[in-house]
């Protein structure tokens, strides 16, 4: 079966003011690619995310997730880290993912950004014209929590 990338990201709107939303706390985002096969049709939508955070924040370091499993060292730099995933790969139902996710939570506030299963199933569908990230909004109030402890 070939790979049929989706739209880049037709809401573009919504999602630049829920991002808006983190500024006031933090100006450095850690963008975190899942790198697995799956994710190879979600390039244009992580691309435009990533060109649409840096007109947000002051700075954007991308990482690969496959490169930051390392541990500590691998910490991604920001001061929030957002994972972008489509949840597919294996590792994700593995304990190691948790405690990745829960060793970078210690020092920065950790987002999961999702790829829309509702997109993922739209080249069995057919309609690739709505593709979505969702950043849970739940998550701003934890960057607002940890930006006031840390002040």
């Amino acid at each position: 079966m070939t790979a049929h990338p989706v739209t880049a990201l037709p809401d573009s709107g919504r999602l630049a003011d829920a991002l808006r939303g983190f500024v006031p706390h933090v100006s450095t985002l850690a963008f975190v690619v899942d790198d697995t096969p799956s994710m190879r049709v979600w390039t244009p939508t992580v691309n435009a995310f990533r060109d649409l955070a840096a007109t947000i924040f002051g700075a954007v370091n991308s990482h690969s997730l496959a490169r930051s499993r390392g541990g500590p060292a691998g910490r991604p730099d920001g001061q929030v880290v957002l994972v972008l995933s489509d949840g597919l790969d294996a590792f994700w139902a593995q304990r190691e993912a948790g405690a990745l996710l829960q060793g970078w939570g210690r020092t920065a506030p950790v987002a999961m950004g999702s790829a829309s299963l509702r997109c993922a199933t739209a080249s069995i569908c057919g309609d690739r014209s709505r593709p979505t990230i969702s950043v849970p909004a739940a998550r701003v109030t934890s960057v607002r929590a940890r930006s006031s402890k840390a002040s």
